[in-house]
Parts: C-alpha cells; sequence; structure tokens
C-alpha cells in the first residue's frame, strides 16, 4: 500500500494506470485507495473532460502549514540591504 501512496503522490493516475504500475487488477486498485482513505488518507476523485484520475491531497492543517519554520521566516526590513555596485543594480539604490 506504500508503493501506491507514493505513485498517487507523484502524479496523476487514472485507476487502470495505477494497477498497471502495481501490478494488480482495477479492483484491487479500488480497494487500496479505499483503505488509504480509511488510514486518513485524502485521495479524491477527479473527473475531467478527457477522464478520471486519483489524486493525493495535501492532509496537512493549515495551523500546520504555518507553523512550519521554513514558511515563516521573516527577515526584519532594517537586517535587509540593496545590492549596489552593479550597473544593472542602480534602480534599486536608495539615497
Amino acid at each position: 500500500m506504500t508503493h501506491a501512496l507514493i505513485l498517487l503522490a507523484n502524479g496523476r493516475l487514472p485507476l487502470g494506470e495505477l494497477a498497471r504500475k502495481l501490478g494488480v487488477s482495477e479492483v484491487s486498485a479500488k480497494r487500496m485507495i479505499g483503505k488509504l482513505r480509511k488510514a486518513g488518507e485524502e485521495i479524491v476523485s477527479v473527473r475531467t473532460g478527457k477522464g478520471a484520475y486519483y489524486e493525493l491531497r495535501d492532509s496537512r492543517g493549515w495551523e500546520e502549514v504555518k507553523r512550519d519554520p521554513l514558511l515563516t521566516t521573516v527577515v526584519p526590513v532594517r537586517q535587509t540591504r540593496v545590492p549596489r555596485g552593479k550597473p544593472e543594480d542602480a534602480d534599486y539604490d536608495r539615497d
């Protein structure tokens, strides 16, 4: 089931293609998707004009994303500086 989760995370896969990559029948692939959903993964079926595919949604809550230190790093303006010394940076010079 971990392999199915990795495949779903890496791209949009129709049921037939997912089953082929896993080496199982479409019925077994659908059962795997059901078990992954039961385990808490947010897997949705997206329908388009050309067909349908499964997609793994990011199930992390917004609060968790806001606490991510890599996404919320803030540099105070007084600690930044404008690059100087190159002719192409002349538009940024503040006197």
